[in-house]
């Protein structure tokens, strides 16, 4: 009968941490999956060449943690760029190159915040943008 209860116990712990890893886990994706690419050289230009896994994500809906790069002065930003590494003391120092970086689009607008903030979107996987960007999130909110 001890052993009884020592194994429920056991498949009700597993069980139980199971459950509570899959809920936000699923969504959010580490930067080391969205820097894991390719770059191809096409017609004097260079163009990414997705993972399996990123392909994956293209069209759905993830959480991303990153620091706010504004491309304007306002207090709620409704499109800014998101970065896997946060910006140095120089403003144009650009802290990597278009893998780890991805292009938001809010709605409702997200506050901008020095601090790293964790983003909910839809991603979007682009390989033809005049401005270089392999990435984009619509539809984005603030998740904390």
């Amino acid at each position: 009968m001890k052993i009884f209860r020592i194994l429920a116990f056991a498949l009700i712990a597993i069980f139980s941490v199971l459950t509570f890893a899959s809920n936000d886990d699923d969504k959010r994706v580490s930067w080391e999956v969205l820097t894991n690419i390719k770059m191809i050289e096409q017609d004097s230009r260079y163009i990414p060449e997705f993972s399996q896994e990123v392909l994956d994500l293209d069209g759905k809906t993830i959480e991303l943690k990153g620091f706010m790069m504004p491309l304007d002065n306002a207090e709620t930003q409704n499109e800014f760029v998101l970065s896997g590494s946060p910006l140095g003391s120089c403003f144009f120092c650009i802290p990597g190159g278009p893998e780890a970086m991805v292009e938001v689009f809010s709605a409702s607008g997200v506050m901008f915040s020095y601090d790293s903030v964790v983003i909910s979107g839809t991603l979007e996987l682009v390989d033809d943008d005049p401005m270089g960007m392999f990435y984009r999130m619509r539809d984005a909110t603030q998740v904390d």
